[in-house]
């Protein structure tokens, strides 16, 4: 079964050949038709000479006459000659606007077919490129769902059930932790992680709301296909980093249970440093206040996103208005929103002293880093097993990408039919322009010769 894109390209082929057939015999019946239309002209530019030489003769017999009634012959030729005369400066004004209408038409014509062929030769390039990408994203589809990849989600699945558990209890059972989150190191510790993360997320979601404002649906599902391509890519590549996420968190779990005096990662002398009992109750004060900062400061990254987005679409929408000019106008809303939120975390700022952020920074300077290690390997496995086993499942990317392919599909076929449409107006334009100037052009001879003759239109 073709893809929805292996479709397009081959309805394209088709379309583009089945056009051409029609346009072929088209040209050669319009040249034919000029062809002829310039025989006519050419007879008629010698009817013309033919009856003016004849009129002429008339003239010059009729001037050496003896008597005048030996004019009669001569008066009744040279108004033969008079009527062949006028009929042929009609026939030849006539034929001069044919000729000169019908050469732009074949002229037109025969862009139109070189540009089918052109465009011909173009799907059929393309069709036979998207049949070797769509057979390379089936084969791929076909491992995920039926081949040897087809467990990786049952298998990331498998692998936290086994081992997350352990795992988890092993290295976080080493960092100092606290019932109120805003007290708990490993809380805070994750929660500043993921604020640069989310931070990271929202740019992304500033930078597609400018990038759907400034470029067509085409551009924009050619992107979503392209990333959805991507995931599938990356999917089929999970394979050996789920086995080696799941070695992490095999090793993890595989690490000696603590006792009173061992522990499975930091030695008795780093627990104590760590968990020193006589700095805990400062320790947390501490921390708490860098928590209200940093609560403080994730709020602003909404704002900021909003902000943001409204701003850019404020400058697409007047251009000619500086930052500070829309910051006082079209977004004064979203400004005064986003500068509360920064007042906040200055504020907040304001809440802690020197010395218990120095009380704080100790803190983090205790941990080692084969600690600091562990807990990153144990997160990036967790998150990545997790993504695989669901939001980022083999069948979800899957399901991802015909969505996207069928989109873009369509986006192609839509844009192609609109620059279809807009050429055709232009041909429309070209076609009526041509047939005005060939009116204009010739309507000094045509008037004459039809007003000075009775030959017919």
């Amino acid at each position: 079964m073709a893809t929805p894109l292996l479709q397009y390209w081959t309805d394209e082929v088709n379309r583009l050949t089945a056009l051409r057939a029609l346009q072929q015999p088209v040209v050669t019946a319009a040249r034919a038709a000029l062809t002829g239309t310039k025989a006519v002209q050419q007879t008629a530019s010698d009817a013309v000479r033919t009856q003016a030489l004849a009129l002429e003769t008339a003239r010059l017999a009729l001037a050496g006459i003896p008597m005048p009634a030996d004019g009669n012959p001569l008066l009744l030729a040279m108004e033969t000659a008079l009527i062949g005369l006028a009929e042929a400066q009609a026939t030849l004004a006539s034929t001069g606007m044919a000729v000169q209408t019908q050469a732009a038409d074949l002229a037109r014509k025969e862009a139109q077919l070189a540009a089918t062929e052109a465009a011909l030769e173009e799907a059929e390039s393309e069709s036979l490129r998207e049949l070797d990408e769509s057979t390379a994203r089936q084969g791929l589809a076909s491992a995920l769902l039926t081949g040897n990849l087809a467990t990786l989600a049952a298998d990331a699945a498998a692998t936290l059930a086994t081992f997350e558990a352990t795992a988890r209890s092993r290295v976080e059972g080493e960092f100092p932790t606290n019932a109120t989150n805003a007290k708990s190191f490993i809380k805070r510790v994750r929660d500043r992680r993921e604020m640069v993360r989310e931070s990271a997320r929202a740019a992304t979601d500033v930078e597609t709301a400018a990038l759907t404002a400034a470029n067509s649906a085409l551009a924009l599902a050619s992107r979503r296909f392209q990333r959805a391509t991507l995931a599938l890519r990356a999917a089929a590549d999970a394979a050996p980093r789920v086995d080696a996420d799941a070695s992490v968190l095999a090793r993890l779990a595989g690490l000696p249970a603590p006792t009173a005096t061992t522990f499975p990662i930091l030695t008795a002398w780093q627990r104590d440093r760590l968990h020193d009992s006589t700095k805990k109750a400062a320790r947390e004060t501490a921390l708490a206040k860098v928590a209200a900062i940093d609560a403080a400061v994730a709020a602003v990254r909404p704002a900021q996103q909003a902000y943001d987005i409204a701003l850019h679409a404020a400058m697409k929408a007047d251009p000619d208005k500086t930052q500070a000019q829309l910051d006082a106008g079209a977004v004064a809303t979203e400004r005064a929103a986003l500068d509360a939120k920064i007042t906040a975390v200055a504020t907040a700022h304001a809440a802690i002293t020197v010395a218990e952020l120095d009380v704080v920074k100790s803190w983090f300077a205790s941990v080692p880093q084969p600690l600091w290690d562990a807990l990153e390997k144990l997160d990036l496995a967790v998150s990545r097993l997790t993504a695989l086993s669901g939001s980022g499942s083999p069948a979800t990317v899957l399901a991802e990408l015909t969505a996207a392919e069928t989109a873009f599909a369509a986006a192609l076929g839509a844009d192609r039919l609109a620059t279809r449409k807009v050429i055709g107006a232009a041909l429309a334009l070209d076609r009526a322009s041509t047939m005005r100037e060939a009116e204009q052009e010739t309507v000094g001879s045509r008037a004459n010769a039809y007003a000075h003759s009775a030959a017919l239109f």
